[in-house]
């Protein structure tokens, strides 16, 4: 579907619920901060730095919750911030997959970013690493679709049929001229 004339990637849903006040009271800070246009780069560190206590204590808490406790771990930073896309008129999605740490220990996680659509592709935004891009250390598996009230359904089917046995990490040398 095209994201344009899709009315899930642009609506307020049970998930990404950014007509809740909890959200809209954040325009004004945003205002503040970025104009009364924000650009998606924009709303991605805001998020960052809005969201303050950076934890694991929640499950895979609703946008209008995580505007109010400002706290969460990756999911709470993506429902946020496609929420606050969604308000600002980008089309924007919830991302589900991997994230493959190239630091020592080399490790892959599970993680959650957001998408945003504009010039005609879908690009990512990680509002919890603002000075990184959504690139190939992120690792997608699901687009979240169901954002109504069954939606942990869907991630918990997601779950139980992800066996992974093994992911090989190349690394790619570089080489500068002087």
């Amino acid at each position: 579907k095209d994201p344009i004339q899709d009315e899930l990637h642009r609506t307020s849903t049970f998930l990404i619920d950014y007509q809740e006040p909890s959200i809209e009271a954040l325009t004004e800070k945003i205002t503040s901060a970025y104009g009364k246009t924000p650009r998606a780069k924009d709303l991605e560190e805001f998020v960052y730095n809005y969201i303050s206590d950076k934890n694991y204590a929640n499950g895979f808490d609703i946008a209008s919750q995580v505007a109010q406790s400002q706290e969460g771990d990756c999911t709470e930073h993506a429902v946020l911030l496609a929420a606050l896309l969604r308000m600002y008129d980008y089309p924007a999605r919830v991302v589900t997959g991997l994230y493959v740490s190239l630091d020592k220990p080399k490790i892959a996680y599970g993680h959650a970013w957001t998408e945003y659509y504009e010039n005609n592709k879908w690009t990512g935004l990680d509002a919890t690493r603002v000075s990184q891009e959504v690139d190939y250390q992120h690792i997608p598996f699901n687009v979240i679709e169901n954002e109504t009230i069954g939606y942990a359904i869907e991630l918990i089917k997601l779950l139980q049929t992800l066996a992974i046995e093994k992911i090989i990490i190349r690394a790619q040398t570089r080489t500068t001229k002087s």
